[in-house]
């Protein structure tokens, strides 16, 4: 999170957030394979130049003797080559888990993210005269909901590229898990009951308030009415 966070970042007018610009790398498996055999060449220089200034140093001494060395065979080789490519596959399959995985925890947490960002801000937005303690933790409530909805959407974003798809690349990590998603969840539903107090009363419930100890005083203090009927004829 802190790595995503020091990238320079813009303000997008659409989605009513910022966006990082987190560089990547990109992995492909030609690259690798060229590396690592380039990497095997140098050594094997290196080692025929050892092996020929160790021979150059025993030739004026009769007792010593040329030790056998070990040499890389072709099949020693390609085994290497071998084991290097099945590496790198293994590292772009990973990613392509961890980018899947990432993609569906920000899938199902966008959704409740939102909806307590509207119903929190508008809450807050009605409440009027609010103490600093609710105030701060309504206000900070609201900054984490907004980070992480902005990162959630970020992702989404991220994951429709198809260097994404096929692991090439790799999408930042969430700043939360579905556990503290559901946690913050419970955290808002808390702050909105406590700004509750804070709001003004709905003006149909002001009037019916106001007018059911009316109704009540003049229900007591009225007098029975009196039951109209026939006078039976006799």
């Amino acid at each position: 999170a802190e790595t995503v966070k020091n990238c320079p970042r813009e303000w997008s007018e659409s989605l009513k957030i910022y966006l990082y610009k987190v560089p990547t790398k990109k992995v492909v498996w030609k690259e690798v394979r060229q590396s690592v055999s380039e990497r095997i060449l140098r050594q094997e220089r290196q080692m025929e130049k050892a092996r020929k200034g160790k021979k150059a140093k025993n030739a004026g001494s009769e007792d010593d003797m040329d030790l056998p060395e070990a040499q890389a065979t072709g099949q020693e080789k390609e085994k290497n080559e071998q084991k290097e490519a099945k590496a790198a596959e293994a590292a772009v399959r990973k990613t392509q888990q961890t980018n899947s995985k990432t993609n569906m925890m920000a899938a199902k947490s966008i959704g409740q993210l939102s909806n307590d960002l509207q119903s929190l801000t508008k809450a807050y937005n009605k409440a009027s005269n609010v103490t600093d303690n609710i105030k701060s933790t309504c206000e900070e409530t609201q900054e984490k909901l907004a980070k992480w909805l902005g990162a959630a959407k970020a992702t989404l974003q991220q994951a429709e590229d198809d260097r994404a798809k096929t692991g090439e690349i790799a999408i930042p990590s969430l700043p939360f898990e579905l556990s503290e998603v559901r946690t913050l969840h419970q955290t808002c539903l808390e702050v909105v009951k406590n700004l509750k107090p804070y709001m003004p009363v709905p003006k149909a419930k002001a009037k019916a308030d106001a007018k059911r100890p009316a109704d009540a005083g003049a229900g007591e203090g009225a007098p029975a009415k009196r039951r109209r009927g026939k006078t039976p004829v006799s």
